[in-house]
């Protein structure tokens, strides 16, 4: 199968909570058999994003970083009993790895101190950057919001992953703004087991001469087969 190209590391940042952020990075170390670190956890309950992506793909204990920063509350690292120090966060993408998944706290404009966002973090790595999305109204607000800060910090923004939709006027939206991003529809899972996020891996990161949006008769064919697969 043909799959998008992907950059040694890629950063995976959200434009809110709760749109699937952390099952794209499950989808993506399910595929591309990669080195996985979320630097800053904010919250550990029922588990940190690492010990889900970890129960939830198989993969062995190495393919995981330990946290830089593991805080028990879910509230923002500037607000935690120990801000972040931006120099002591430092991505190293080691052997056999080809590729590195960072996994934000976030999104771009997070405050991980009195002075430093993680856009901060960002712009000190120099990695693409993934977006994750749903498709609603404050989502797309914030989508274009980032896209354009991006933009004007010259961070390259590897593609804009919607969640939960199949919206072709959210599509065409964003597109505008993404320019030649790569921009991918996914389906969140009911039943996330390893052989679904490899199918799912596939299906969503396959390169396709048509529009990124599937059509609705080969959403019911990858839903009949996904189902099937969880039996």
């Amino acid at each position: 199968m043909n799959l998008i190209t992907f950059p040694r590391q890629l950063i995976i940042i959200s434009t809110t909570k709760s749109v699937g952020k952390t099952f794209v990075a499950a989808t993506l170390m399910m595929g591309l058999r990669a080195l996985y670190w979320k630097p800053i956890q904010c919250g550990i309950s029922p588990c940190t994003d690492t010990e889900w992506i970890h129960e939830t793909t198989a993969l062995p204990s190495k393919h995981f970083l330990r946290e830089s920063y593991l805080y028990h509350k879910e509230t923002l690292p500037c607000a935690q009993h120990t801000q972040v120090d931006l120099d002591s966060l430092h991505p190293r993408l080691t052997s056999p790895y080809e590729h590195m998944i960072i996994e934000g706290p976030g999104g771009i404009m997070v405050p991980l101190n009195e002075e430093d966002l993680f856009l901060d973090f960002i712009k000190k790595t120099k990695a693409p950057v993934m977006l994750v999305m749903s498709q609603n109204n404050s989502c797309i607000d914030h989508a274009i919001l980032t896209i354009e800060k991006l933009k004007e910090e010259d961070i390259p923004l590897f593609s804009v992953v919607v969640n939960k939709s199949n919206d072709k006027s959210a599509f065409d939206i964003i597109k505008h703004h993404s320019g030649d991003s790569h921009l991918i529809h996914i389906d969140f899972l009911e039943h996330i087991t390893e052989k679904n996020l490899i199918y799912t891996f596939q299906e969503t990161f396959a390169k396709r001469k048509q529009s990124p949006l599937t059509s609705r008769r080969d959403h019911t064919k990858i839903e009949k087969k996904l189902k099937f697969m969880s039996l």
